[in-house]
């Protein structure tokens, strides 16, 4: 970057989340969390459990009837079924994310009032660009002296500008000043890339969850603060 551009580029503020910030972090979260989160989770999944089957009794079935091995390679990866058996996956996978995420359903101030609850040990930090919200992060208690790491959440126009670092870095502060000794943060399966990130700052494995019923597979990595 020149120096032409540090002096015109906007300092990144971090801060606490305020009501007016309320709105546009909740959309954010929505959007870059549980939108574009779901669709690879569901991917995932297919992957794993039914997309398989499903694809190869096609296939077989095609090949009983027809004799026809190109035309039950066919059949089995069709557009049709299979993009039924995705939509069904990604529908699931969406909520279950959903319906453990009471913050995030309604517009009246729940965001807000959830996020600013300190006697529940919550917290969120915003990351602002100018006038312009790039980024949120925030945490909640575990047990008395662990807490786990949530809505972590960038906006596409600035990712790779250091914002989920600032973020982290602001949390670790108000963790380590309310006396907890670890923060945790559940990745799932298919983000590596954000867990390699988390790892870089610090963290390292944990312990594996894996939901009943269902094969979204997600890796509790921990920090410890006593070490950051």
């Amino acid at each position: 970057m020149s120096d032409r551009d540090a002096m015109t580029r906007p300092e990144v503020e971090v801060r606490l989340l305020q009501l007016e910030d309320a709105e546009e972090a909740r959309h954010l979260v929505i959007q870059r969390v549980f939108v574009e989160g779901s669709w690879p989770m569901a991917m995932d999944n297919l992957m794993e459990t039914r997309g398989l089957v499903v694809m190869t009794m096609s296939s077989l079935l095609t090949y009983t009837v027809t004799l026809s091995w190109i035309l039950a390679a066919l059949f089995g990866f069709a557009v049709l079924p299979l993009s039924y058996v995705m939509y069904i996956r990604y529908v699931d996978v969406y909520k279950h994310l959903n319906n453990a995420c009471s913050d995030l359903t309604t517009g009246d101030g729940q965001f807000y009032r959830h996020w600013s609850s300190a006697a529940d040990g919550r917290c969120m930090m915003v990351a602002c660009l100018g006038s312009r919200l790039a980024g949120v992060a925030a945490v909640s208690r575990l047990s008395p002296k662990s807490v786990e790491v949530q809505r972590v959440a960038v906006h596409e126009e600035f990712s790779g500008r250091g914002i989920a670092r600032r973020l982290m870095d602001e949390l670790v502060v108000h963790c380590k000043t309310k006396g907890y000794d670890d923060m945790i943060i559940q990745v799932t399966s298919v983000n590596r890339r954000a867990e390699k990130i988390y790892k870089k700052y610090g963290f390292v494995d944990h312990t594996a969850i894996r939901f009943t019923g269902r094969v979204l597979n997600w890796t509790a990595i921990r920090l410890r603060l006593s070490l950051v």
